[in-house]
């Protein structure tokens, strides 16, 4: 476990580590407190959910049938429930076109609203849960909404999405196009209540002034681990009042040392953490999340800048609290030769300064050849451009593309932009090396393809300091790192985009409230993609997203209306707005 600390930005593309929660409760010595999120679930708005209720010729009440097209299509009730004895049965035993669907009464909605849809099912092909919406004058719009699957046993599917503006009502349908069997039961869809997050729950002691026996500050602790010397002290010198908690590092190989709070329990949401420092070296925070299922996920923040070893300076960083969390923690790690004093932490629910309005971007890092063959068929499919950062050091090799593929995207509207030659952790680099690496990538992709490509740039595994982002800054208009947050008016940084970056784990749902509250909030979510593979769960990469899984997003993010654009056109709709 202690590795994972190491080098937080450079080791992997996401900051985020999952180790055993023993194995924590070991090293840090916490207890840690029970912690549940409100549920902000509403009533379903569903009629005769699990169809028990049938009328004189066993159809079930609130619910209808249709199919279309050229097919044998079956839609009747089956006793092979997942929950009580009825369950609805589609089949399609021969296809040419058109589908099969069982759908329950439309229901009011409220615009803007997000809502969520849930069923039980299990089905021998894949199928679609698609949303007809009908605004005013009763004109329907047919919006996709998700994928399910096949599955030999009753599986739950859970999709997220808002009601489009102008829409009054909104009828679920469970679409079978394929020849195949789908059973279905206990169905839920419910209007989600906004939970506004209080005011943080109180970090204790957080200006480090209260202690039991004058020698160490209460309600704070300790952790340490690797080859090197860190003394920790209970200085007498602090931000406010007089006290502090300091780190000496005389010598250095690996490991870290960092002062934490005991951890506080939070509701979902975002929050702003501030903490005021001084010192010799540039500290690296950290925040430390123990999940409801007793993971422990470390997660790094955006930097700060170095140390002044004579004036206290303010850290500020947003920080997401996802509802699986149980409670959290943050240190301002060291992991060089220097020292680092602390003082003044706290946390306080954020409320974004949106823009005009919200924006998604869809970025894709190392130029990956199936991103070019699975990827751009579905930008195409769906009119998005996106931003191609390019490893000019692999193209043309195996498994990447090829100089023509990349000139596709450009082709097709999507901006090529800058991740290097060879992929290197920059932070590790000479100054020569580092500049080598940024004009190289530059002048190379704009040889290729024109010399107003290649004016933006992510870092190679998100990792950078305040020496490699100077160097950007002489060649690029912007950095983006793989921070995690959304970008908004009161808290932009050209040279440090956050992002949510998609993994094989990131669920569709998700995805799908990320896009929500980007739209809600007004904020420029930038997503962060790899490959783009047919079969993910046998991929090496932690960090590819499946054909569908892709299919999905898009379509959803289309469903929503929200603009999308490269990070070339945000930044200019943005920085239009500061």
């Amino acid at each position: 476990m202690n590795n994972v600390l190491s080098n937080v930005r450079s080791r992997v593309y996401r900051a985020t580590y999952i180790v055993s929660a023993v194995l924590f409760t070991l090293m840090c010595g916490l207890d840690i407190a029970r912690y549940s999120v409100a549920n902000a679930a509403t009533t379903n708005l569903l009629a005769n959910p699990s169809v028990e209720s049938k009328t004189n010729t066993g159809i079930p009440n609130s619910w209808a049938s249709n199919s279309w097209g050229t097919n044998t299509a079956s839609l009747t009730t089956t006793s092979d429930a997942h929950s009580g004895t009825t369950a609805l049965s589609t089949s399609l035993t021969a296809r040419q076109d058109g589908d099969a669907k069982w759908m329950p009464d439309a229901v009011a909605i409220t615009p803007g609203t997000t809502y969520t849809y849930t069923e039980f099912y299990k089905s021998t092909s894949s199928s679609e849960i698609d949303a007809a919406y009908t605004d005013a004058s009763g004109k329907v719009q047919y919006v996709y909404i998700g994928s399910a699957a096949p599955a030999t046993s009753w599986q739950q599917i859970s999709f997220t999405f808002t009601a489009p503006t102008g829409m009054q009502s909104l009828r679920i349908m469970h679409i079978l196009a394929s020849v195949g069997s789908v059973t279905s039961d206990d169905f839920s869809l419910v209007a989600n209540t906004p939970v506004t997050p209080p005011v943080a729950s109180t970090i204790a002691n957080p200006s480090f002034e209260e202690s039991s026996d004058g020698t160490s500050p209460a309600f704070w602790m300790r952790g340490n681990w690797g080859a090197n010397s860190a003394t920790f002290s209970y200085a007498n010198d602090g931000h406010t009042g007089s006290r502090s908690g300091r780190i000496d590092m005389t010598s250095y190989v690996n490991g870290d040392a960092k002062w934490y709070f005991t951890p506080v329990t939070l509701a979902a949401g975002e929050y702003t953490f501030n903490a005021w420092y001084k010192g010799t070296v540039q500290p690296q925070p950290v925040v430390v999340y123990t999940m409801n299922d007793g993971s422990i996920i470390y997660s790094g923040m955006a930097q700060p800048a170095k140390a002044n070893a004579t004036t206290w300076q303010k850290y500020s960083a947003v920080l997401s609290v996802p509802s699986d969390v149980k409670n959290l923690s943050v240190f301002m790690m060291v992991a060089q030769v220097g020292w680092l004093a602390v003082d003044d932490y706290a946390m306080n629910a954020y409320a974004p300064t949106g823009f005009n309005q919200g924006i998604v971007s869809l970025t894709f890092d190392d130029g990956w050849q199936d991103v070019y063959t699975n990827g751009l068929p579905l930008l195409k499919k769906y009119g998005f451009k996106s931003t191609q950062y390019i490893l000019t050091g692999s193209l043309n090799t195996p498994d990447y593309m090829t100089t023509s593929q990349v000139r596709a995207f450009q082709t097709q509207g999507s901006e090529i932009a800058s991740h290097t030659v060879n992929h290197f952790d920059l932070t590790t680099l000479t100054a020569s090396q580092l500049s080598s690496e940024l004009t190289s990538s530059q002048s190379r992709l704009r040889r290729l393809y024109g010399n107003s490509v290649a004016t933006n740039f992510a870092s190679p595994y998100g990792a950078y300091n305040a020496t490699t982002v100077s160097a950007i800054k002489k060649y690029y208009g912007s950095h983006r790192s793989v921070d995690t947050g959304f970008n908004s008016k009161d808290n932009f940084n050209q040279y440090n985009i956050v992002v949510q970056n998609i993994e094989v784990t990131t669920t569709n749902a998700q995805v799908q409230a990320w896009v929500n509250k980007a739209k809600a909030d007004r904020t420029w979510l930038v997503l962060v993609y790899h490959q783009v593979e047919n079969d993910p769960a046998t991929a090496t990469d932690t960090y590819a997203v499946s054909t569908a899984n892709l299919d999905a997003h898009l379509a959803y993010i289309k469903s929503t209306g929200i603009s999308v654009q490269t990070v070339q056109q945000a930044l200019t709709t943005v920085k239009a707005q500061l």
